[in-house]
């Protein structure tokens, strides 16, 4: 937004404006060289060659990606469950992990969430959310 009155706000805004379009040209020339010509062949023939693929990573990386999120949901809603198990005993900074694990379950879910139903995850997910900002409040208070 400008505000004609700051003629500082504007000068800064022109400098932003001028080296935003200095770096979209760099960026505009470097994808028209003969380096940048030459990684993208070299990336889509090991893509397309499978090369990457061998190895022991091969099999995980041939399974459906629903297996993969199923494992690890199931693996943060089992953490996030023990740390909560006992939530009335304990501390602040033991709650602040509860927390920690209700964030990266949530963020984990919402990663994944387009790959199962969609009202069960708005509601697992929902439910998730309502448990981290509900420790979170409990933190603000204890804090200050």
């Amino acid at each position: 937004r400008r505000h004609p009155g700051d003629a500082a706000l504007a000068a800064l805004g022109a400098t932003v404006e001028r080296r935003r379009r200095q770096a979209y040209g760099q960026a505009a020339r470097a994808l028209g060289t003969r380096r940048f010509e030459r990684f993208l062949a070299t990336a889509n023939a090991r893509l397309a060659d499978g090369g990457w693929l061998v190895g022991s990573p091969a099999k995980k990386l041939a399974r459906p990606v629903g297996e993969h999120a199923r494992r690890i949901l199931a693996k943060a809603d089992r953490r996030l469950r023990h740390q909560g198990d006992q939530h009335h005993e304990l501390t602040l900074p033991e709650l602040h992990e509860v927390r920690l694990a209700a964030k990266k379950l949530r963020y984990a879910g919402e990663t994944f969430r387009a790959l199962g139903p969609r009202a069960a995850s708005r509601t697992y997910l929902a439910r998730v959310e309502a448990i981290q900002d509900s420790l979170g409040a409990v933190n603000d208070a204890a804090t200050g």
